[in-house]
């Protein structure tokens, strides 16, 4: 999956600069210009404010530093959108 992250972050002039892969999830932090992003995927259905957020779905936000783990509001897509999710939410 990092893979995948890291080839969507290359096509927006954007770089992965933090990872985190466990065996059902993976997490990174992507730098573009001094503008950060954190990604989560995990390989189950999980709740967030009582909301079904599906398997395949990415948890995108915008963040502070490659450590800020509490940054922007919590957004969802899947795969096909997750390239231009990074490159709005870096803009």
């Amino acid at each position: 999956m990092l893979r995948e992250i890291s080839k969507y972050a290359e096509a927006v002039d954007a770089a992965v600069v933090s990872e985190n892969k466990g065996h059902y999830y993976t997490s990174c932090f992507i730098e573009r210009n001094g503008k950060f992003v954190y990604i989560n995927h995990s390989a189950d259905v999980r709740m967030d404010d009582g909301i079904k957020i599906e398997l395949g779905s990415f948890m995108i936000r915008t963040a502070r530093h490659a450590k800020d783990y509490t940054g922007g509001n919590n957004q969802y897509c899947d795969m096909l959108q997750l390239q231009s999710m990074i490159d709005k939410l870096l803009s």
